[in-house]
């Protein structure tokens, strides 16, 4: 039994973070009811292995080892420049590590702003419809 299913045979949801305010995912006043109503959404609670395993690759991924065996993946990157959840300077110091790592297929993009869900909202379509060239381009 891996770590993570055996935290969360003994405690099955733990309270990872506060309910997020809707307004840090998304400014745009229409988003909040939709996101509220979603029942695939996390709002709050999260499975421990999940936690664990999320904690866990994000840990791996900040080893050079780990992240030269992405060197051949085309990784696509895209945030607000004022996501508070996923702060914009994170995001570049972790693309700046790939790089350094020899990782020379990356593509970011950030946009203006400060929604963190990026494919709710007015501009989620072109958001989506720039995910999708990426795919399209390199898969």
């Amino acid at each position: 039994m891996s770590m993570g299913a055996l935290l969360n045979d003994r405690l099955p949801l733990w309270r990872a973070a506060d309910e997020l305010e809707v307004e840090i995912l998304n400014p745009d006043p229409d988003y909040g009811p939709d996101y509220l109503a979603d029942p695939l959404v996390v709002k709050g609670k999260i499975a421990v292995c999940t936690l664990h395993s999320i904690l866990t690759a994000a840990t791996l991924l900040k080893t050079p080892d780990a992240a030269a065996r992405l060197a051949g993946v085309p990784l696509f990157f895209t945030a607000c420049e004022g996501d508070r959840l996923t702060p914009a300077a994170d995001l570049l110091q972790f693309v700046d590590l790939l790089r350094e790592a020899g990782h020379d297929n990356l593509t970011l993009e950030l946009l203006p702003g400060d929604r963190h869900d990026l494919l709710s909202g007015r501009d989620g379509p072109a958001n989506a419809a720039g995910i999708a060239k990426f795919i399209s381009k390199n898969i």
